[in-house]
């Protein structure tokens, strides 16, 4: 009886031994699922963050075989699935340079990096069919070790397009600009030229003027003056010569210009007095009195900035005139 005790004893035991143990085991194996739920999220976040960049991704052991990539970069390199299934990046490295423009580069730059695992690079790569794809590559490490390589490429075509556009268009502005430049530089010498014959002709003209004045109007007066004695006829007749000379005279018109603001009448009595005409001589042809000349005189002294100065009026009427 006390055998059975003891056997019925021991089994208990290893049975609540057994049951410690799959409990340990239940334990391990929910730990094991746990870790193997969170390596597939991770490895899903990794596989969607690869896809949705911009960039054609590679990734190569340290033998140059595949590990990895992303669809862009088959689409980038325009890639056959029997290539991409076989690992082989020298398969995909041979499919791949008959697109370039300089395969050899191409070639030589890629195994340079094979060579020197711990190097980075960065480069561009052109295609006989116009497309341009700048590459990046950089080591991929473990710790401080060295276990591949990640290649990444992106298509630049479009915006290297739009920069020669704009590059072009800048030349083609510059050039319309200079062409106009030249065009407007053509006007304004021409404008002169014009400017300078109008000025010309005037000068012509004002001579012209000047010289019938003087020799066809002015003797007819000085004869209709020896004609008549009546002083009031000679009185208009001095009238008539004294404004053809403020019309014809250079003086008349220094005098009339806006520094010295002189009045029509302040002119013709400078004009008398430049002619060495005195106060009395000045009221008889102008029919004024003598102190309306007076008043004249003060006042194109004080135009003329000659007030309180001992200067002589017609002394500097003819120095300006």
């Amino acid at each position: 009886m006390q055998d059975e005790d003891k056997q019925i004893g021991l089994l208990i035991k290893e049975l609540s031994d057994l049951r410690k143990r799959n409990n340990e085991l239940e334990k391990v194996e929910f730990e094991h699922h746990k870790v193997e739920d969170t390596l597939k999220l991770s490895i899903s976040l990794l596989r969607a963050t690869l896809e949705s960049t911009a960039d054609g991704i590679l990734v190569v052991d340290t033998n140059g075989r595949i590990v990895d990539f992303n669809e862009r970069f088959v689409r980038m390199w325009r890639l056959s699935g029997d290539v991409m299934e076989s690992k082989d990046d020298r398969k995909a490295l041979n499919q791949a340079l008959h697109q370039l423009k300089d395969p050899q580069c191409f070639l030589e730059r890629v195994m340079e990096l094979y060579s020197q695992p711990q190097a980075d690079s960065f480069d561009t790569l052109e295609f006989k069919d116009g497309r341009i794809f700048e590459r990046y590559s950089c080591p991929q490490w473990l710790d401080d070790n060295v276990i591949g390589r990640v290649w990444s490429f992106r298509d630049v075509t479009e915006r290297r397009n739009a920069v020669e556009a704009l590059q072009k268009a800048r030349n083609e502005l510059e050039e319309t600009v200079r062409e106009r430049t030249a065009a407007l530089s053509s006007v304004n010498t021409a404008l002169k030229v014009l400017l300078k014959q109008r000025e010309e002709d005037k000068c012509e003209i004002q001579e012209r003027v000047l010289s019938n004045v003087r020799e066809l109007i002015m003797p007819i007066i000085e004869q209709l003056k020896n004609c008549y004695q009546d002083s009031r006829y000679k009185a208009y007749l001095g009238v008539l010569e004294s404004n053809l000379n403020e019309i014809i005279s250079p003086f008349s018109l220094k005098l009339s210009s806006k520094y010295l603001n002189l009045t029509h009448t302040e002119i013709q009595i400078a004009n008398f007095i430049k002619e060495g005409k005195c106060t009395k001589e000045i009221a008889g042809i102008l029919n004024i009195s003598t102190g309306t000349v007076d008043t004249h005189r003060d006042k194109i002294r004080i135009k003329l900035g000659l007030k309180n100065k001992k200067a002589n009026l017609r002394t500097y009427l003819l120095s300006i005139g």
